[in-house]
Parts: structure tokens; sequence; C-alpha cells
């Protein structure tokens, strides 16, 4: 796989680029979808309420506890700004296409009965 930041190459087990040093999001939506992914999207994977954290600390490369915890903050301290911004991101930022995958077709084992 390659990194979305500067395009090199990585290892499976890599939690940051060699090169760059920005910090790899493993299962990126851009392995799961047949074009490149790019902008801000709400991801299904990591999702709690509508992926709007999970998007933006994939598309940011923060950590996802860390964005969870502002928006809570945000949205207790500054109250209807905070609520609102989540609302309008929820309703603004387009959902991350899914990979519709068909079933692997086994073959049938020939058991000759005896």
């Amino acid at each position: 796989m390659n990194c979305r930041n500067c395009g090199a190459a990585y290892g499976v087990g890599a939690n940051f680029c060699a090169i760059c040093g920005s910090r790899i999001w493993q299962g990126t939506p851009a392995a799961n979808v047949q074009q490149p992914v790019t902008g801000l999207l709400r991801l299904h994977e990591g999702r709690a309420i509508a992926g709007v954290c999970a998007g933006l600390s994939w598309y940011y490369g923060w950590d996802l506890a860390a964005v969870r915890i502002l928006t809570v903050l945000s949205a207790i301290l500054i109250f209807p700004i905070g609520i609102i911004a989540y609302l309008v991101a929820w309703m603004v930022i387009p959902e991350a296409p899914l990979l519709v995958m068909q079933p692997v077709q086994q073959p049938m084992q020939q058991n000759p009965q005896t």
C-alpha cells in the first residue's frame, strides 16, 4: 500500500510513513473502493454516531479519541454552537462509499460415499 500523503510504499503493520512521517490509518476507505478517495468523508469504520469525528481524524491524521473529546467539550462549553456545527458537518460532509463485495463461491468438496 502507498501513503496518501507522499505516495511512498509502506508495510502491512506500519502506523506511520517512513518517508514523510504522516499517520497511516488502518483500514482506510481508499483500500476498500476502486478509485482513490480524496477529500473529507464521513467514514463507516470507527463510527459512533454519524462518522464526522472519524472522518476528521482520518483526513487530518489526528487521534480519534482526541477529536471526540474536543467535539464533546465544544458541545458542552459553547452549547448551541458546538451542537449546530456537528449537525451541519453531518449534513455537509459526504458519506464514504461502501464496497459491495460478491460472496466467493467455494468449490464443493467431493467425498465419495462408500
